[in-house]
């Protein structure tokens, strides 16, 4: 007669006197053998931010921005950038600072040369006039230096233009010099105004421009042809709100009015 190993018959024991423990256990081993392996997690997804090209025929581009370099060196402009329209005060503004100059100095010269070189009935002294000569002649210098500081600051205020910026150059005198710079793509409301027979008659107004969020309004006034100089500006604009290339007829027109 066999005898049964004493581990079977522990074993037997254990599961007869705990069949509810057992009946689980084969369930859970059952369960484990049919299930499906688990997935590893999916790793979440990575965004990546678009990047904008500059719009445009690269090559177009660049020349363009050759072209900008050398005639505005003292413009700073990105790789990308050209000026597509230079705007100067109109020559009306310069009659009240020439006409006072020249005024000045004529009548300073008149004077001089009536006292000390054209004989006269005042019989002033030769000594008188030499010193008289000594007061004339550096200040008919003076005023012709003030005459030329008040033109070369007259013309050194510019509006300029880019393919995505507005920049203005506001000189008052020689150590007073200003410069705004506009991001295009924020420029809200574009116009001009021309008021009275003069500024039709010279064809000559005032630039504005409107921006969004800190609500500035940029003028610039005494500028020529401000009616197309606006329409320039308005297309230039929109073309660099919705990242589209400057119209060729659009640069074209404007080169011609730099």
């Amino acid at each position: 007669m066999n005898k049964e190993p004493l581990s079977d018959k522990f074993a037997k024991r254990i599961a007869e006197s705990t069949p509810e423990i057992t009946q689980l256990q084969k369930e859970q081993s059952q369960n484990y053998q049919s299930s499906s392996p688990v997935a590893p997690p999916t790793p979440p997804a990575i965004s990546v931010m678009p990047v904008e090209f500059p719009a445009g025929d690269p090559e177009v581009i660049r020349a363009r921005h050759e072209d900008s370099i050398k005639k505005y060196p003292d413009i700073s402009v990105d790789d990308d950038e050209f000026v597509v329209l230079a705007l100067r005060r109109h020559w009306i503004g310069l009659i009240g600072v020439v006409s006072i100059s020249l005024i000045l100095f004529v009548v300073l010269v008149s004077s001089w040369i009536l006292l000390c070189f054209t004989p006269n009935n005042l019989n002033i002294a030769e000594e008188i006039k030499n010193n008289l000569s000594l007061i004339f002649a550096p200040l008919s210098v003076l005023i012709l230096v003030a005459g030329y500081i008040g033109y070369t600051t007259y013309k050194a205020n510019r509006f300029v233009i880019t393919n995505e910026r507005a920049i203005q150059i506001i000189v008052r005198g020689l150590m007073d010099q200003t410069k705004q710079v506009i991001n295009l793509e924020s420029a809200e409301d574009i116009s001009f105004t021309q008021k009275g027979v003069f500024q039709h008659l010279f064809n000559y107004g005032t630039i504005r421009l409107s921006t969004t969020g800190d609500e500035t309004t940029y003028t610039f006034p005494l500028a020529t042809n401000p009616a197309k100089a606006a329409e320039i500006l308005g297309e230039v604009a929109e073309s660099a709100r919705e990242n589209q290339p400057v119209p060729d007829e659009i640069y074209e027109f404007a080169k011609k009015m730099r």
